[in-house]
């Protein structure tokens, strides 16, 4: 009557589940490099912003699904660029303004870097929140799991 059918499997014991931690600790990680892939992109930006300079790109293509993507050209110092960059579903096929670091013609945006520097610098911030959260509840799982382990322990003074 109680018995387990032959083709039921056995609940895996608690060795072979994976660990409360586990999934904090791959968020923690991956908003961790985020915010350094970000703060990085607002670095970059934020050094390109004084030198940036001004031209006069053309549309090449232009894309319309979940986002729309803009690729353009554009001449500098008799040499052709090219790049692409996201733009709103109202945009037209028409000519670009570009902006473009000097030193680095290929690293080109239709945003000023100024707004890209504050916008990549706001997402940065947003993972280093994410990180103190997932951190947060990483320290909870890894009390629950000490409390759990030595009877006594209580993590309140």
């Amino acid at each position: 009557m109680f018995e387990q059918s032959a083709n039921q499997e056995p609940r895996p014991s608690r060795r072979q589940r994976p660990p409360r931690w586990g999934l904090p600790v791959v968020l923690l990680a991956t908003s961790l490099a985020l915010a350094a892939h970000y703060g990085s992109l607002a670095r970059r930006d934020a050094a390109a912003a004084p030198r940036q300079q001004v031209a006069v790109g053309t549309m090449v293509k232009l894309t319309h699904g979940k986002y729309t993507t803009a690729w353009y050209s554009f001449t500098y110092a008799g040499r052709q660029y090219r790049g692409k960059d996201g733009v709103s579903s109202s945009h037209c096929f028409c000519d670009v303004t570009v902006y473009f670091d000097p030193r680095h013609p290929s690293t080109n945006s239709l945003v000023e870097y100024k707004r890209r520097t504050w916008a990549d610098h706001s997402t940065m911030i947003i993972c280093l929140w994410m990180s103190a959260a997932f951190a947060a509840i990483l320290v909870l799982a890894l009390l629950k799991r000490r409390s759990k382990a030595e009877p006594g322990y209580s993590h309140v003074p």
